[in-house]
């Protein structure tokens, strides 16, 4: 058994409610410099579903664009955070993180 963990994608549910700075943020974590499209994770799933992946199992296919590799932990929960709570929850946890609040 294999699973797929993907990454932002571009669709309606996804970017509702998102501005395009917001957006291009979100493309910035991408070594590719863009969100994904669902026709590129239906790719994968269709591989793990075929012969060509039989040699395969436990496996999670990360289909991010390569999104988990960029910055440390910190980094990714302060982008979170700030897409929350904009400037206002980035110098918050900013705070938090130097023992400061």
């Amino acid at each position: 058994m294999n699973g797929v963990a993907p990454g932002p994608m571009g669709t309606e549910l996804f970017c509702r409610g998102k501005s395009e700075g917001e957006l291009e943020i979100i493309r910035g974590f991408s070594r590719l410099g863009c969100i994904g499209e669902p026709e590129e994770v239906a790719e994968v799933v269709a591989f793990l579903s075929g012969e060509g992946s039989r040699w395969m199992s436990g496996q999670v296919v990360r289909v991010n664009g390569g999104m988990a590799e960029e910055g440390s932990a910190r980094e990714r929960m302060s982008w979170d955070w700030s897409l929350r709570c904009g400037d206002r929850g980035s110098r918050d946890l900013q705070a938090r993180a130097s023992g400061k609040l």
